[in-house]
């Protein structure tokens, strides 16, 4: 809608006024021209006092956006970084879990061999007595010499 600036049609007459108004779509005012020019400027002021308000309105809108797209961007960057620290954390424990396994592998290589003793012929489970046994067989035997020996005498 185009409103005609009052100050630019003071010269227009009462009629041509209200024909403005009517090409406008506007409801004309009654009363002498003095009125419709007043008319006209009020509706001119509450135009422009309409374009300061959505204006207004459009920037606070912006700034809350921008406010709100800065605090999301904030979040995910909040978000972004606990995540980094979480992962480097991590691969932290998984390195330094790494690092503990090989280092007790490494130990136990280190560690010298220790190998049985070589095992000779067929032990017996009794073996502590062993040297008794052999005397006990030597000394029957003798015996049992003797007891022949004797016994030829005889």
């Amino acid at each position: 809608m185009n409103v005609p600036n009052p100050m630019q049609h003071q010269s227009l007459t009462l009629k041509s006024l209200k024909e403005l108004f009517r090409k406008n779509g506007m409801a004309v005012p009654a009363g002498r021209k003095a009125d419709v020019v007043n008319h006209l400027q009020a509706h001119q002021e509450q135009r422009e006092n309409a374009l300061l308000q959505n204006a207004t309105i459009a920037a606070n809108e912006s700034k809350a956006a921008a406010i709100a797209a800065a605090l999301a961007g904030a979040e995910a960057a909040a978000v972004i970084t606990a995540a980094a620290v979480l992962q480097a954390t991590a691969t932290a424990t998984a390195a330094a879990a790494t690092a503990q396994e090989e280092a007790v592998q490494s130990a136990l290589e280190a560690l010298p061999r220790v190998q049985k003793p070589r095992r000779r012929g067929k032990k017996s489970h009794k073996s502590h007595g062993a040297g008794l046994k052999k005397k006990a067989n030597k000394a029957r035997k003798e015996a049992a010499e003797e007891n022949e020996i004797d016994e030829t005498i005889l």
